[in-house]
C-alpha cells in the first residue's frame, strides 16, 4: 500500500472541485457549508475552501448512512 502524503490529504479544495465530487451545484454546497452540514474553512473575503481529507470522510460517512437507510427499508 503506498504511503499517503499528509500534505496532499489536507490540501484545500475549491468549491467547484467539491461540488463535482459530491454531485451537487455550488449553490447547494454553499448552503450546506453555511448551515454546517459539510465541513469547510472560511478564507479571505468570505470565500470557502474544503479540506480534502475532511470531505473524503464526510462523503464516506454520508454513503454509509445512505446504505444503512436502504438496508433498513428492505
Amino acid at each position: 500500500m503506498p504511503k499517503r502524503d499528509t500534505f496532499d490529504d489536507d490540501r484545500l479544495m475549491k468549491p467547484n472541485e467539491v461540488a463535482e465530487k459530491v454531485g451537487v451545484c455550488r449553490r447547494t454546497l454553499y448552503s450546506w457549508a453555511n448551515a454546517g452540514l459539510i465541513p469547510s474553512v472560511k478564507i479571505a473575503r468570505g470565500s470557502r475552501r474544503f479540506v480534502r481529507s475532511e470531505i473524503e470522510a464526510w462523503v464516506q460517512k454520508a454513503q454509509q448512512e445512505s446504505d444503512r437507510r436502504l438496508s433498513a427499508n428492505k
